[in-house]
């Protein structure tokens, strides 16, 4: 369905909030203002709840198999099923006339990961495409199309888009006492929230062992740096 970014938007972060287990969300947009917007919404959506999420991009058909292979990689990461950080694997700018073949060989390659997905990804991975790849999609992967939960046409007005710009995130308040700075629960560093929500999923020896040692180390440095 064609939809302005803001219907669109709203349907991704349903599924964003919700979903449970694996699900393939599809965005057919050839303005990259468009993804990059949703893309900045969607992380400032995930660290209002502790999560992250990762963006695999490949500007040319060159990147199309280190994008696959990182893809698989996190399907089979315990620090990245731990967090629930959902995925966009974002090709959107990385098709022309003469790429088309490229893309195809990379989409059937997406479709031979289906059952490793399935099995162990457990989280939303949102696939990006220009606009006019929708045939391709369905010819080449299309065990991956038809387990799709979600498909979009992203569309928007001049207005609109002339109305996207870069944002400035609100800085954190800090609050003073004698020993220095102390952060209450609503200003802790998104680092810091995201180490305390892997910590409360890890309920045996074996979540613990497998926590995200990244996130601790980034979220000691957040802290630190606000002198916490």
């Amino acid at each position: 369905m064609r939809r302005p970014i803001e219907r669109a938007w709203h349907e991704i972060r349903l599924h964003l909030k919700h979903a449970k287990s694996f699900s393939v969300l599809y965005l057919f947009c050839s303005e990259a203002r468009l993804v990059a917007e949703l893309q900045r919404r969607a992380l400032d959506f995930l660290e209002l709840r502790a999560r992250t999420q990762r963006v695999l991009r490949a500007d040319s058909a060159d990147g199309f198999l280190e994008t696959l292979t990182a893809l698989v990689a996190s399907a089979q990461s315990d620090a990245d099923r731990v967090t629930g950080a959902p995925v966009w694997l974002d090709w959107s700018r990385a098709v022309t006339d003469i790429d088309t073949e490229a893309l195809s060989v990379a989409l059937t390659r997406l479709n031979t990961s289906r059952s490793t997905l399935e099995q162990q990804f457990q989280r939303v991975l949102i696939v990006v495409l220009p606009e006019d790849a929708m045939p391709v999609v369905a010819a080449a992967a299309p065990d991956m199309w038809h387990i799709r939960t979600l498909t979009e046409i992203l569309v928007s007005t001049p207005h609109e888009l002339a109305s996207l710009g870069p944002s400035q995130a609100a800085p954190y308040p800090q609050h003073e006492s004698l020993d220095g700075v102390v952060l209450v629960e609503a200003d802790f560093p998104a680092p810091y929230r995201l180490w305390l929500d892997a910590e409360a999923k890890a309920t045996d020896d074996a979540a613990r062992a497998a926590l995200p040692l990244w996130v601790a180390d980034e979220a000691v440095r957040a802290l630190l740096s606000r002198g916490a």
